[in-house]
């Protein structure tokens, strides 16, 4: 046998497996890739039938189905974790940025006070120092108060010796007394 003229037909490879078509030579191989009888994988499954029977096995099966509600499962788990992760870091930071606004918030006070912790701590307090320490300083607050009269009165009130806190020079950074300064006080404190 010779070669085959181009226009000549011939049956369809797939013929033991049910086609019945005859195509010309040249459109074979186009028949045999789109032919209702070659042999494909289920998509879902992965089980290998003939395309003709993908269809049936698909809808009685229901592996398709199957398939698609475990990847909404699957990505409702990754965005459920996600979503933790993603809250517990803004928790993270939104615990971080208050901090931040306390720190300055303190840092403001000590500056409007006009002293700067050497060492911070959480009382306000230098803890190398006793409270029984001259160098440390009570800083008065001032209270109005109503009496029955409707008059305002203005007293002097001292707060707790957790608040009292050794008052330090900004330039020398030498702690001292505003009451009485000594000759090793820088000459700001000195009064000159």
């Amino acid at each position: 046998m010779g070669k085959r003229h181009p226009a000549e037909t011939c049956e369809c490879p797939n013929r033991k497996l049910g086609c019945k078509v005859r195509v010309r030579q040249t459109e074979l191989q186009s028949h045999v890739d789109q032919c209702l009888y070659r042999w494909v994988a289920c998509e879902a499954c992965g089980k290998r039938l003939l395309d003709v029977d993908l269809y049936k096995h698909q809808r009685h099966a229901r592996c398709m189905e199957n398939k698609l509600k475990r990847e909404v499962a699957r990505n409702a788990r990754t965005t459920s974790a996600s979503l933790r992760q993603h809250t517990a870091t803004l928790r993270q930071e939104r615990n971080r940025l208050e901090v931040d606004k306390k720190k300055i918030f303190h840092d403001h006070l000590h500056r409007m006070r006009g002293w700067k912790p050497r060492v911070p701590s959480a009382l306000g307090v230098d803890e190398g120092y006793s409270s029984s320490s001259p160098d440390i300083v009570e800083s008065p607050l001032t209270v109005e108060y109503c009496d029955s009269e409707g008059q305002v009165e203005q007293r002097l009130q001292f707060p707790s010796r957790l608040r009292m806190v050794p008052v330090t020079c900004a330039k020398c950074g030498k702690r001292f007394r505003s009451t009485a300064n000594n000759t090793q006080s820088c000459f700001w404190h000195m009064g000159n």
